[in-house]
């Protein structure tokens, strides 16, 4: 017995020697592999422009090849990162920034954010698409994208990604600039006409918001796909840092994600009525005179003031729900108008009008009406936001906000159309 147990020893023994001598010979820090830096070094005979000089090269409604060899540089400040950007990507210069159509999604994975590219453009086209210049290629007679197997040809990466470039301060409406367009921008002093609510619209593929500057209105276009789609817009002034846009002559603006969006105060606000009109919300009508009425558009989500075609001259009047403006320091309206098609006969053809006494359901000319004024469409076919109009001197008391459109009928079929969308009624405490 006691062989075999030393026999046993042995050989236990043995077997650890060899894994100790192996374990002692393991290094402890491994090599770290080499960082694999992309560089770009531009070919001989071609030239590098500005993003502003190649633009310049573009007319627009045409679409304009590019034959010489030339590049661009460029710092990539707008990917599909998030879902609000889809096969696109922006990058902006020293000079001015531009879309490029990209046919490959999740672009974000090889050109980041701060990401300096190149990218050859002979053999691409300059187009637009209403009135928004756009890089890529030619598909069914308009701008179209850069196939997948031809990225390697045109975009080259120089560098590992770096800090994007600080946005351009707006603090005034009037600063924006054509040259800004495809660029980052920051907005001081910005706020949301409709906070409160989601960015992108229950339903909706993709919903325009308006945003408040010093200034004027821009529109925010969001897309369902945005991973923010269903976040709520902040209340309150703040910062909000976007790429500039431009669609049909007005600039616009995409956040690329919430984190765009900063240093909201919340205002404390009360909101009574916040009606972006996504279905129709029965508000009471009343036609003093005419065949026609306020009508909702199911369309295009709004309500519609039309008298074209009518038989008389017309006066149609749309009411809010009545709403109590008890224990307030302020309060205010806000809408949104769409006009066209100026009626010639007839000054006053969309008026806003506050009555503490008038009876649902009858003539609103028995009942006392103030009128309030805020910004309104000028016949643009654009959408204008009213801004906070003051409801101050009816705190305390019931009242009812009306839309009173007209026209004229001096004239067979004579009449402005009139489109009604985000009405928001709301008080605040100091």
């Amino acid at each position: 017995m006691k062989t075999f147990n030393l026999l046993k020893r042995i050989f236990v023994l043995a077997a650890i020697v060899p894994m100790v001598f192996m374990a002692s010979c393991i290094k402890e820090d491994f090599d770290v592999p080499p960082i694999d830096i992309p560089t770009f070094t531009l070919p001989e005979g071609a030239t590098v422009i500005s993003i502003l000089d190649l633009k310049a090269r573009h007319t627009a409604g045409n679409l304009d090849s590019i034959n010489d060899n030339v590049y661009i540089k460029g710092i990539v400040i707008g990917n599909d990162e998030f879902g609000n950007i889809y096969k696109t990507m922006m990058i902006q210069d020293a000079t001015s920034g531009i879309e490029i159509k990209i046919n490959k999604t999740s672009l974000y994975n090889d050109y980041k954010i701060g990401q300096r590219i190149y990218i050859k453009c002979q053999g691409l086209i300059l187009g637009d698409y209403n009135g928004l210049t756009q890089l890529g290629t030619i598909y069914n007679g308009s701008i179209g994208q850069i196939a997948e197997v031809n990225i390697p040809v045109h975009i080259f990466k120089d560098s590992l990604p770096g800090t994007p470039p600080a946005p351009r301060v707006i603090m005034n409406g009037s600063e924006l600039t054509t040259d800004m367009i495809s660029t980052l921008v920051r907005f001081e002093g910005a706020s949301f006409v409709e906070a409160g609510s989601p960015y992108v619209a229950p339903g909706e593929d993709n919903t325009n918001r308006t945003m408040n500057i010093p200034g004027g209105t821009l529109t925010v276009r969001s897309s369902t796909y945005a991973v923010f789609a269903d976040e709520i817009m902040p209340s309150g002034p703040g910062t909000v840092i976007a790429i500039l846009g431009y669609f049909g002559g007005a600039f616009q603006a995409t956040i690329r994600n919430t984190t765009d969006v900063i240093n909201f105060v919340p205002d404390n606000s009360t909101i009574f009525v916040d009606e972006l009109f996504a279905t129709n919300p029965g508000w009471a009508s009343y036609s003093v005179a005419s065949n026609m009425n306020w009508t909702w558009d199911a369309t295009y989500k709004c309500m519609v003031g039309n008298n074209f075609g009518a038989d008389v001259a017309g006066e149609d009047w749309l009411f809010a729900p009545s709403v109590t403006l008890t224990g307030l320091d302020s309060a205010f309206v806000e809408f949104r108008t769409w006009s066209k098609d100026e009626d010639a006969g007839q000054a006053e053809p969309f008026t806003v009008m506050v009555s503490s006494n008038y009876v649902s359901g009858t003539d609103p000319n028995t009942a006392t009406w103030t009128t309030v004024t805020g910004a309104l469409c000028p016949y643009t076919s654009t959408w204008t936001s009213s801004g906070k109009v003051n409801l101050g001197a009816f705190i305390g008391q019931t009242v009812t906000v009306a839309f009173r459109y007209r026209s004229s009928g001096v004239a067979t079929g004579s009449a402005s159309k009139w489109e009604l969308d985000g009405v928001k009624i709301s008080g605040k405490l100091s």
